[in-house]
C-alpha cells in the first residue's frame, strides 16, 4: 500500500550482527520514471548468515508528510501495525556501495544498491 499510495520513496533492508553493527544492506529506492529502464532478474542477494537480525527501514515520500497526522496515523493503524520509527539516518559511512539491479513495471521501478563491509 506505501507504494501504491505513492507513500514510498526507499527502503533499507539490513542484515545485523547480534551487536546491532549492519554487516550488509540492501537499498531499493523508487523512481516513477523507468519507463525506459530494462528490468533485470530478481534475486542474488545472499548473505552470510550471522546471530542477528534483518532490519527493514522505510523513508517516505513528501506525498506522505504532505498528509494531515491523523491521516498518517490511521494509514499505519490499518497498513503498518507494530511499526514504530527508527534512528538510521541513511548512511553506510565506511561500507562498500555498488548499483545493483532494476526492477521495473511501466512507470515504476525500483534501483537496489548493495552495501558491504570493505
Amino acid at each position: 500500500m506505501l507504494a501504491e499510495e505513492q507513500y514510498l520513496k526507499e527502503v533499507h533492508l539490513q542484515l545485523r550482527s547480534a551487536t546491532g553493527v549492519i554487516r550488509e544492506a540492501a537499498v531499493y529506492r523508487v523512481s516513477t520514471d523507468a519507463s525506459g529502464w530494462s528490468s533485470d532478474r530478481p534475486g542474488d542477494l545472499y548473505w552470510d548468515s550471522c546471530d542477528g537480525d534483518l532490519r527493514l527501514v522505510v523513508y517516505y515520500t513528501q506525498t506522505w508528510w504532505d498528509l494531515t497526522e491523523t491521516a498518517r496515523e490511521a494509514f499505519k493503524a490499518e497498513h503498518l501495525p507494530g511499526w514504530g520509527p527508527s534512528d538510521f539516518d541513511g548512511s553506510y559511512g565506511p561500507m562498500l556501495s555498488s548499483a545493483d539491479r532494476r526492477y521495473a513495471s511501466r512507470a515504476y521501478g525500483l534501483e537496489r544498491t548493495r552495501h558491504s563491509a570493505p
